[in-house]
Formats: C-alpha cells, structure tokens, sequence
C-alpha cells in the first residue's frame, strides 16, 4: 500500500513539473515577448519588471506570493499548499531561466493569444488535476472564498486576473494588448 501512496506522489509531481515547463514556456514564449499578461500575481511582477527592470519577473512572483502562502498556511494547512508552493517556486525559476537563456522575439498577436492561451491552459488544468495551482489570484480566491460565500473560485480568478489585465493596460498604455490579454485568459479558462 505504501509503495502505491509512494508511487502516486512521484507521478504526481513528474506531472506537475512538465506543467511547471509548459507553463514557464507559454508565459516566456508567448505572453512577454508580445506584452501581454496572464494577471494575477505574474501579471504585477510584470509591471514591477516595467519600472524595475532589475526584479526578475519570476523571483517578483515569489516574493508576492509570500504573503498568500502565509495565510494559506494558517487558513487551510501545509498538506494543501505542498504541490502549489513547489509549483510556484519551480515555475517562476523556470520563467526566469528561460529568459536568461533565450529571448523569443514577438509573433503576430493573434497567434500568440491563442497559442498561449492553449499552452497555459493545458499546463493550468495538469496542475489543478494535480491539487496543485501557480499561486496568485488561484490561491487567493481559495482565501477569499472562504470568507465570502456564493462566488465560485473561477469566478473570483477571472474578477482578479481582468482587474489586472486592465491594470497592466493602463500601464503599458495599450488596449490591444488588454483585449489579446483577455481572449487568452478566457482561452485558458476554457481549455
């Protein structure tokens, strides 16, 4: 029986690591390069990389998550956050070498929503069929929904991640990229 229990756990994080890839890859090869952003707690580490270049996006990703990780410990206990905090600290590492290691140049933005969309939504469901998210605005609409009944967790994920699509936006000063930002969200929600 244990070696099941064992055996079960190894897959389960060889499933999460290649979505932590996949994830990673989406994000460096279709949403920074063409200035989108995927909200939540990515998408403000890219506004802060905007006016401080020198934090990396993943380690901003992080170090925003702390606080989060925190009251997920005392709210809901470590064996429900075990898999998100390895997930989110090996997705945002990855983000950040793979930027070292490449710079994928911007692609026709339609093409970029859709394909990011679909990686990024592949790479999400792995992880939630994992009992495992990227942190952010997932883990936060876990908190908030315990405090405020009848809203859906992927309800709250949307009201957050379109708030801070709209939010990088402004900062960016383009619409279009808030639209594509949008339809990739929406994408990867249905994906």
């Amino acid at each position: 029986m244990k070696k099941t229990k064992v055996s079960d756990q190894v897959r389960s994080y060889i499933i999460i690591t290649l979505a932590c890839v996949l994830y990673a890859l989406s994000f460096d090869w279709f949403y920074a390069p063409n200035d989108f952003t995927v909200g939540g707690f990515t998408g403000i580490s890219q506004i802060i990389n905007f006016f401080v270049p020198v934090l990396p996006v993943g380690v901003m990703i992080i170090v925003l998550n702390v606080p989060l990780f925190g009251a997920g410990l005392k709210k809901f206990g470590f064996a429900f956050l075990e898999k998100t905090i390895y997930t989110k600290k090996f997705s945002s590492m990855l983000i950040d070498i793979i930027a070292a290691l490449y710079e994928f140049s911007p692609m026709d933005p339609l093409l970029a929503c859709l394909y990011g969309g679909v990686t990024l939504g592949i790479a999400s469901g792995l992880l939630f069929r994992e009992e495992a998210t990227t942190g952010g605005s997932e883990l936060g609409a876990w908190i908030l929904r315990s405090r405020i009944e009848g809203f859906s967790i992927g309800n709250i994920c949307l009201g957050i991640d379109l708030t801070i699509i709209l939010i990088y936006a402004s900062v960016f000063k383009s619409l279009n990229n808030a639209l594509y930002g949008a339809l990739a969200l929406y994408i990867t929600t249905k994906v």
